[in-house]
């Protein structure tokens, strides 16, 4: 009893590696879920004192929200493909465990892809709208700076008129007195 079979011993170690490897994959998911809570209680913070608002807010969670599924599911894939490892030294077959891996990951890359790009379009999309923006007020400052300076030589214009006016009107009188 006090000597195990090399087959026990082998199989103890490999229960030991295997328990490590969950202790660390559940530890990595221990610090991404409290990576994900203090970025979340940032937000509410910045919610909660009016620097953000509702829509700005809710798009903020969702990006948090789903960069914390992308990372927690590489953590899962990770641990998978270090399980895989640990088969395959047990000489088990891994091949499909392993097209299954790397399907999942081709898809979070995919996701990743797509969610980059949607990014990069809406923010080409923003300063698209910010451009036009900026093109419309400097429109409306040029009509109002014109409408001044239109109203001003206006009002010059008719300041000459009556200076002339004034000028005209007494030679005026002297005419008419004259042809009387």
């Amino acid at each position: 009893a006090y000597y195990k079979s090399k087959g026990e011993i082998i199989q103890q170690g490999e229960d030991r590696e295997l328990a490590q490897l969950e202790t660390n994959a559940q530890s990595a998911l221990a610090v991404l879920n409290k990576q994900r809570d203090e970025r979340l209680g940032a937000i509410d913070a910045l919610y909660a004192a009016g620097a953000l608002k509702q829509k700005e807010y809710d798009d903020e969670r969702k990006v948090i929200d789903d960069r914390f599924q992308q990372s927690a599911l590489l953590n899962e894939i990770n641990f998978s493909e270090q399980l895989v490892k640990l088969m395959e030294a047990r000489g088990l077959d891994t091949s499909d465990a392993e097209a299954k891996i790397a399907a999942a990951r081709a898809a979070i890359y995919k996701q990743d892809a797509e969610n980059h790009k949607a990014a990069v379009d809406k923010k080409i999309e923003q300063e698209k709208e910010l451009k036009d923006k900026s093109i419309e007020a400097a429109k409306e400052v040029y009509s109002a700076v014109f409408s001044i300076l239109s109203n001003s030589f206006e009002n010059q214009k008719n300041q000459l008129q009556e200076q002339i006016d004034m000028i005209e009107q007494p030679k005026q009188k002297e005419i008419q007195a004259i042809n009387e």
